[in-house]
C-alpha cells in the first residue's frame, strides 16, 4: 500500500475507500477500541472479530475503512472476557478459535482456549470444544503448507515453572482436525530479556513473571 501525503481538499475528492484516517469510522459513529482485532475476507466482505467482556465482537465492512458493528458473534452464559479470536472458514463452516473464563473470575490465568463453530461469518457461534483446561489465550491458526493447519498459542506450559525466565511463552501445535489438536507443543517464543517481565516478585518469592503473547 502507497501511503501518500494529501491536501484536506485533495483529500475530500478522493474516493472513500481510497484514503482513511485513524481511528477508523463506524456507521453508527461510535469510537470503539476493539482490542485484538482479527480480520477475515470472505465472499468481498471484511469480517473484523475482537476481545470483549461479555462476548465476542464482530464488525462488518466493504472496504476496510468503515465499519458496522453487529450483534455479539459469541456469548456463552455464566462465561466473560472472551480474548483474541481467530476465525477459519472451510466447506460451509466458520471455526472461530478463542478463549474465555468463568463469569465474575479477575483471575485471567481461569482463560482457557475453545472452539466454536458457525454456518455463517457473523454468528452466532456454539462452542463446539475446549482444548485445555488449563491458562492458553491467543490463538491463532495458519496453514502448514501440506493441506493441514498449524496452531500458535500462548500458555504457561513450557516456561511456568522455569527457575530463571518463569512465566508465559509462546507454542504451536499441528492440528489434526479443525476440533483436535495433536498433542505435541513445540516452544516458539520464550521469555528471555527483562523488557519482558510483567510483575517483579510475583510470588514473593524473588522470582519475576515474564510474559509473552
Amino acid at each position: 500500500m502507497t501511503i501518500e501525503l494529501r491536501t484536506e481538499d485533495q483529500d475530500r475528492r478522493m474516493p472513500r475507500a481510497g484514503r482513511y484516517r485513524n481511528p477508523l469510522r463506524y456507521s453508527d459513529g461510535s469510537r470503539r477500541t476493539d482490542p485484538d482485532p482479527f480480520v477475515m475476507r470472505h465472499r468481498g466482505r471484511y469480517y473484523c472479530y475482537s476481545t470483549g467482556e461479555t462476548q465476542v465482537n464482530v464488525s462488518v465492512s466493504d472496504d476496510l475503512v468503515e465499519w458496522t458493528r453487529l450483534d455479539g458473534a459469541l456469548a456463552v452464559p455464566g462465561r466473560s472476557h472472551y480474548w483474541a479470536p481467530c476465525v477459519l472458514y472451510s466447506d460451509g463452516t466458520f471455526y472461530m478459535y478463542f478463549s474465555n473464563r468463568p463469569e465474575g473470575s479477575d483471575d485471567p490465568h481461569e482463560e482457557v482456549l475453545q472452539l466454536a463453530t458457525s454456518a455463517r461469518p457473523e454468528g452466532p457461534f456454539t462452542v463446539a470444544k475446549r482444548f485445555f483446561d488449563t491458562f492458553s489465550i491467543d490463538p491463532h491458526v495458519v496453514p502448514d503448507g501440506d493441506g493441514g493447519y498449524v496452531m500458535f498459542y500462548s500458555t504457561n506450559d513450557v516456561t511456568g515453572l522455569d527457575d530463571e525466565y518463569v512465566g508465559t511463552s509462546i507454542v504451536a501445535d499441528r492440528l489434526v482436525d479443525f476440533d483436535r489438536l495433536e498433542g505435541k507443543p513445540r516452544a516458539i517464543v520464550r521469555p528471555s530479556i527483562e523488557e519482558e517481565i510483567f510483575e517483579h516478585d510475583r510470588f514473593g518469592d524473588g522470582r519475576d513473571w515474564y510474559t509473552i503473547e
